[in-house]
């Protein structure tokens, strides 16, 4: 394992670089540890900087991949601050980033998993969709690249580059990692209370209509079901309607707010078929429950939520 800079250092040397058809000697490609992942190599910038890639070096990447290179997952370094007026001591740092775009980098998270430190661990499983790297000091939110600042970036505009710096210490005689960047706020989850209460009253006669209809759906019949994705998706095509997917009964909000807003649409039961279909009218044990389990359906399909931006940038 490499724990400190060190052994980073010691496992880059010990690395004789890949030569063949696609690598020099120059391109200076060692891989961490099997040759067969040479994806998975170690960068030395200088005596005092090395860099853990989870991609080969640009020159070998496809587009997609750039990203990977310019925002590495791990960086050691160790500063000598001997003299020094900065609040930063001598000794090992560690630099971390997650995910690399605004997909599911699961790679990227994987090597987190596999090359981070003893005592530094990566946890994108405790809290759904966010990422945290975990010390024994406590725990450190980490963002991820939000797709809307993806999707907005303008020619030549950085996306932004979300990391967290470590220092190892001692603390009860016993190595740590200390947080020595700025701590991110965590976004949270509100409600567009003025789109919400301009839709409220074709979401309570949704509702009305929903729980009167509900028991004569099969929603345990799988042949029914299939037939009811099969109109949707009919719909969808025939009226040109972009879909990011066509797994189960799923609307597009341009399309869940149309039926919303038409008792007559022809998909109405359709969209009632989405959340009776995960939450069964037939066995709800408490109207409360039902209801607030519909409130969050409300809030997930017609997008009635948005998340605060990412502070401590």
């Amino acid at each position: 394992m490499l724990n400190n800079f060190k052994d980073v250092a010691e496992r880059y040397a010990s690395v004789k670089p890949l030569v063949s058809q696609y690598h020099t000697r120059e391109d200076d490609v060692r891989p961490i540890n099997s040759r067969r992942r040479k994806n998975e190599r170690i960068e030395r910038v200088n005596e005092n900087k090395y860099i853990l890639h989870d991609v080969l070096p640009a020159k070998n990447c496809n587009s997609w991949s750039i990203s990977f290179v310019k925002y590495p997952p791990i960086i050691w370094e160790r500063l000598d601050c001997t003299g020094c007026t900065s609040e930063f001591q001598s000794g090992d740092y560690i630099t971390v980033r997650g995910s690399a775009t605004a997909g599911y980098d699961t790679s990227r998270y994987n090597f987190l998993r596999t090359y981070l430190p003893r005592g530094l661990s990566f946890d994108n499983h405790s809290q759904h969709g966010k990422h945290f790297l975990v010390t024994a000091l406590g725990r450190s939110y980490l963002p991820r690249v939000e797709r809307r600042r993806w999707l907005d970036l303008r020619e030549g505009e950085e996306r932004p580059d979300y990391k967290l710096q470590f220092y190892l210490t001692s603390v009860d005689n016993r190595k740590v990692f200390k947080l020595v960047s700025f701590l991110y706020d965590q976004p949270k989850t509100r409600v567009d209370k003025e789109k919400k209460a301009a839709l409220a009253q074709e979401l309570a006669s949704f509702w009305e209509w929903m729980v009167s209809v509900g028991f004569l759906l099969h929603t345990n019949d799988w042949e029914y079901r299939n037939q009811l994705r099969q109109e949707v998706l009919h719909y969808k095509e025939e009226h040109k309607m972009h879909d990011q997917g066509d797994y189960g009964v799923h609307f597009p909000e341009k399309l869940a707010l149309q039926i919303v807003k038409d008792y007559n649409h022809p998909l109405r039961i359709h969209l009632a078929y989405n959340f009776l279909a995960k939450n069964d009218i037939k066995t709800t044990d408490g109207k409360g429950k039902f209801r607030q389990a519909y409130n969050r359906w409300c809030n997930t399909m017609f997008r009635l939520t948005y998340e605060t931006k990412v502070t401590g940038e």
